[in-house]
């Protein structure tokens, strides 16, 4: 998931890099690209490699009724552990979903206030050297973070 959210970053930074009319913007939207990038990417493979099967209930089932427990009572077991992992996911699922939603709000937050902070300096004249470099970056981070809190909050809800 987080592969991903760098690989949306990167491409948005690189878009509104290139479409900014300051020098300045466009190189820290090329060095917020790259970095987003490699980012994006790393924990993309991190994800597929730390992936692991979960084992199949009919084979849990199968060891049990080997160890001499009835087939019924075997996969009543089964089931309660089921249920139980998918509880203790479901709660895990909702904590980092609300620090998600937490962290994005911040993030949402800071970059909006230095934004308008950095415009209202530009238009005093009070900028280093006439240029100004616009945040957008933290609002993008902000919003993809918040918007994936929520929907984590929501999916660990159903």
């Amino acid at each position: 998931m987080y592969g991903s959210v760098g690989l949306v970053i990167a491409l948005v930074s690189f878009i509104l890099a290139s479409i900014s009319p300051f020098p300045v913007n466009l190189i820290l939207g090329i060095l917020v690209f790259l970095i987003a990038l490699i980012y994006g990417l790393i924990t993309f493979l991190r994800g597929l490699v730390g992936r692991r099967k979960l084992v199949r209930k009919e084979i849990m089932v199968k060891s049990l009724v080997d160890r001499g427990i009835a087939e019924q009572e075997a996969k009543e077991i089964v089931d309660k552990i089921e249920s139980a992992t998918i509880a203790t996911i479901k709660k895990a699922l909702a904590e980092k979903s609300i620090k998600r939603i937490i962290y994005g709000s911040i993030a949402l937050v800071f970059g909006i206030i230095l934004n308008f902070a950095l415009i209202s300096a530009y238009a005093r004249g009070t900028t280093f050297g006439g240029f100004i470099i616009i945040p957008y970056g933290i609002i993008i981070y902000g919003i993809i973070s918040l918007i994936g809190g929520i929907a984590g909050y929501v999916r660990s809800r159903a």
